[in-house]
């Protein structure tokens, strides 16, 4: 029987950095539109929200964006809370084998969740 991998390691710190590393790689034009969010890591996805997501099991969604996309937004818009890009460091760490992979991981999953940000559904995001 074949062993199972053995999860990635790394501390919250380190991973906060490659977050916000990924963060700091949006192009120019983006970059001011980033600001406006809250950026966050957290553990894994909560349970509620990977299921009214669709995924199975929380610990397969890497990311996720809360708010209100632009696109969605009215003239008059304001927010009783601030739009959240969270990335999930356990989910991502599990999907990883290397330490070379998770800043790409974190970055591809820091673009796709900007571009729900931004109104992008998800067959689109996927080019990102």
């Amino acid at each position: 029987m074949p062993s199972r991998p053995v999860p990635l390691r790394m501390s919250a710190a380190r991973f906060a950095r490659e977050v916000q590393t990924a963060i700091k790689s949006l192009p120019e034009p983006f970059a001011t539109e980033v600001a406006s969010l809250v950026v966050s890591v957290e553990r894994v996805a909560p349970r509620i929200e990977a299921v009214m997501f669709g995924s199975c099991r929380r610990r397969s969604l890497l990311g996720m964006y809360r708010g209100l996309s632009v696109a969605d937004r009215g003239m008059g818009h304001s927010a009783s809370a601030p739009d959240m890009l969270v990335i999930f460091r356990r989910s991502v760490l599990r999907v990883c084998r290397h330490r070379k992979h998770v800043r790409a991981e974190v970055v591809r999953t820091v673009y796709h969740e900007f571009g729900h940000h931004l109104g992008l559904e998800e067959a689109s995001v996927g080019h990102l």
